[in-house]
């Protein structure tokens, strides 16, 4: 990333956010394909509760993420802290780990609905 402007902490930041963003994204992927599977077996059984089921799965998604991510809200700091000893890429970690959050619920939503 050649961009003038953006010092290279921010750059780690960056690096250090999308490997979060990645291994989040593999985990919600094992529960995307999950509920999707359920489904289609209970559509393949022309069983009359399978939407109910798909809504059921995708809203216990939602909570789970939405749990999750207060604890990754509340603990900010500490994942910081864990994820580099950096101070300065701490910096600029701390100020895009919001958008992480916004992220993984929007993503579970949208993907699994």
């Amino acid at each position: 990333a050649n961009i003038r402007g953006i010092p290279p902490a921010a750059l780690a930041a960056g690096a250090v956010w999308v490997q979060v963003e990645s291994s989040m994204a593999a985990t919600q992927a094992g529960w995307l394909r999950t509920t999707s599977m359920r489904c289609l077996v209970l559509l393949g059984k022309q069983d009359p509760g399978a939407r109910n089921a798909f809504h059921l799965f995708s809203r216990l998604a939602e909570v789970l993420v939405a749990i999750s991510n207060i604890f990754v809200f509340v603990f900010q700091d500490s994942w910081c802290r864990l994820l580099t000893n950096d101070e300065a890429v701490r910096e600029w970690l701390g100020k895009v780990w919001w958008v992480l959050i916004i992220h993984l619920q929007t993503r579970i939503t949208c993907l699994n609905t």
